[in-house]
């Protein structure tokens, strides 16, 4: 997809995360505490970069094991 067109917010809370990821809270706290994606600390709150978790998933179906 065309980034410059994408107006999609690329920052995700964990539960943002979670759904678009189609996973639990819980294993998406697991990724980041296994260092698979890297939070983003503001004010407290833990944000995940939907840009990651894209590259991540394109790396994933390109490798696959």
């Amino acid at each position: 997809m065309n980034t410059a067109t994408d107006n999609r917010p690329y920052l995700l809370s964990v539960r943002k995360a979670a759904e678009y990821l189609g996973r639990s809270e819980k294993a998406v706290r697991h990724l980041y505490e296994r260092q698979v994606l890297t939070p983003l600390r503001i004010d407290g709150r833990v944000f995940l970069d939907r840009r990651e978790i894209d590259d991540k998933y394109d790396q994933a179906r390109l490798h696959p094991y």
